[in-house]
Order: structure tokens, then sequence, then C-alpha cells
């Protein structure tokens, strides 16, 4: 399996001069800047459902000590 590295760092810091820098690697085709921003817009998309998850999790463990049931 051949992977590529894509890289990309932040050109402007936050409040605190810090840049984020992102590392991926991937088994898909990067030949050119554009598909790296493809995957790295991939990449940031779950990462916010991670966020999300990580946050959902939390509340219900917060909020209930046992089984809880949702409805919709």
């Amino acid at each position: 399996m051949e992977l590529k590295a894509v890289i990309a760092t932040e050109e402007i810091a936050d409040d605190k001069n810090v840049r984020v820098e992102w590392k991926l690697l991937t088994d898909l085709l990067v030949t050119v800047l554009a598909e790296a921003t493809e995957k790295l817009g991939w990449y940031s998309q779950r990462w916010k459902v991670e966020v999300f998850q990580n946050i959902m999790n939390h509340a219900v463990r917060l909020n209930a000590p046992g089984w809880v049931q949702y409805s919709v």
C-alpha cells in the first residue's frame, strides 16, 4: 500500500500565536493542491463529527447515571 502525506499549516496564528498543523496520511490519490485541499476538507468535517460525538457522550455521562432513552 502506498501512502501519501498531506501536511497543512494555518497561515494566520490564533490569539495565543499558535498555528494548527494537520498531518494526514491517505491512500487516496493526491497529486495537486486541489486534491490535497479536498482531502483536508473531508478530514475537517470528520473532526467536527468527532468533537460533537465527544461532547454528546460527555453530556450523557454527566446528566444520567444509567441507561438513557431518547425519543425523537
